[in-house]
């Protein structure tokens, strides 16, 4: 293998594991708060603690990720069944498909789900980038072959 495509192997390695990386803490993230919303479902009349540390713990989710909906089921109707996203943030309806990444779990007797929706654009914006620079290299590295060639020929 020529040294060349080692380093493009190991920049697609390095993009690879930090998008399974942040995947993952999104993951993470989204259990804490499912699994304090489950307890607040089967608390009794005197779990305030409980509420408290709900809130906190989706607030937390919600402001240190790029989450733009949140949407429980299983849940009473009484208990708000999403998060408040940020007001600067786009809504999911806004963003096209490739701009937004959806991660479902369920607790453990799969009583209770969670769906959170993830705001992506900018890891899509670039790849577009990226995927415009690959196509310019290629193009302009046809036209040199070309020229080359044609040159090699006439002479």
């Amino acid at each position: 293998m020529p040294p060349e495509s080692h380093v493009g192997a190991e920049m697609s390695d390095r993009t690879t594991k930090k998008v399974q990386e942040l995947e993952y803490l999104n993951e993470y993230g989204m259990h804490m708060v499912l699994q304090h919303r489950t307890r607040i479902e089967n608390m009794d009349a005197g779990g305030n603690a409980d509420w408290n540390t709900w809130e906190f713990t989706e607030g937390l989710f919600i402001n240190r990720t790029s989450c733009i909906s949140m949407i429980y089921e299983g849940v009473e109707d009484s208990v708000r069944d999403f998060g408040i996203t940020p007001s600067d943030r786009a809504n999911k309806e806004s963003l096209r498909s490739n701009e937004k990444s959806a991660i479902s779990i369920n607790s453990a007797n799969e009583d209770y789900s969670m769906t959170a929706v993830f705001d992506i654009s900018e890891r899509a914006n670039e790849e577009a980038l990226l995927a415009i620079l690959l196509t310019t290299f290629v193009i302009v590295l046809l036209a040199v072959g070309t020229m080359t060639f044609s040159r090699d020929v006439n002479n």
